[in-house]
């Protein structure tokens, strides 16, 4: 069985992103010779890099410090002797011998999958998740808009700043009008026949429909439920596809 981390050998997965987020590291690791060296220049590496984020020497704003911080404590106890031996596998190891480039005949690929986590906490504790930013920020980042420096006070300073709500305002809207308001009147319409339909399918009345007990009581699970469900309720392509991963994974 492949080991967490592992696949069979083929296509190579790719450590670009991986060693673009941390090069030092990966000088660090590759020129060492042995496993233990390899952890001894992990350790240092991450020991030095939390005590520059704890004396504030990088420029993040809250939320990607906090983010910072809960990356390089994720990679500290993913790398512990202690976890690798629970795990069953050693992450120092793989990181090891991607920084060589050597694999011995016979070993197993590295999954793509653990090269991305991997990535992803390097990217974090760098700072570059972009989360601090909120995800409004590319909608506001349009050509000409917000790009110069703003006015801090005085009238200038107002009008930018509302001119700034009303971009936050539209691409509020445009992200909510895409889905049905459920005060729409047709909306509560169809929801008033849907009930009335599951109501008659079961032979139960309307009092039995604010009966959790009931509820809970028909509740649809597996192909069985998937089959009642498409006898009550015409179903479209993509929601049989849905309904039917549900049933594989066994959610209700």
């Amino acid at each position: 069985m492949n080991g967490p981390g592992l696949q069979r050998r083929g296509q190579k997965a790719p450590t670009s992103d991986l060693w673009g987020e941390a090069p030092w590291l990966h000088s660090a690791l590759s020129e060492s010779g042995t496993l233990e060296e390899a952890r001894h220049e992990l350790l240092a590496y991450l020991e030095e890099f939390e005590e520059a984020l704890r004396e504030g020497a990088f420029d993040l704003d809250r939320i990607e410090g906090s983010l910072a911080a809960n990356a390089l404590q994720i990679l500290k106890n993913m790398t512990s002797p202690e976890n690798e031996a629970v795990a069953g596998f050693s992450t120092v190891e793989l990181l090891w011998r991607l920084a060589r480039g050597k694999e011995e005949e016979g070993d197993e690929e590295i999954e793509a999958g653990f090269i991305e986590e991997i990535s992803h906490l390097l990217r974090a504790m760098n700072g570059r998740t972009v989360f601090g930013r909120g995800w409004l920020t590319g909608r506001l980042e349009k050509p000409g808009e917000l790009q110069e420096e703003l006015p801090r006070i005085g009238r200038g300073a107002a009008i930018r700043r509302s001119h700034t709500l009303d971009l936050m305002a539209e691409a509020v809207w445009d992200a909510v009008s895409r889905f049905p308001v459920g005060l729409d009147r047709r909306l509560i319409l169809e929801r008033r026949e849907n009930r009335k339909r599951i109501l008659a399918y079961f032979g139960a009345k309307e009092r039995d429909w604010s009966r959790p007990e009931w509820q809970m009581q028909h509740v649809l699970k597996g192909e069985t439920g998937a089959q009642t469900l498409q006898e009550i309720v015409p179903l479209r392509g993509e929601e049989l596809a849905a309904i039917r991963l549900g049933v594989r994974y066994r959610i209700p």
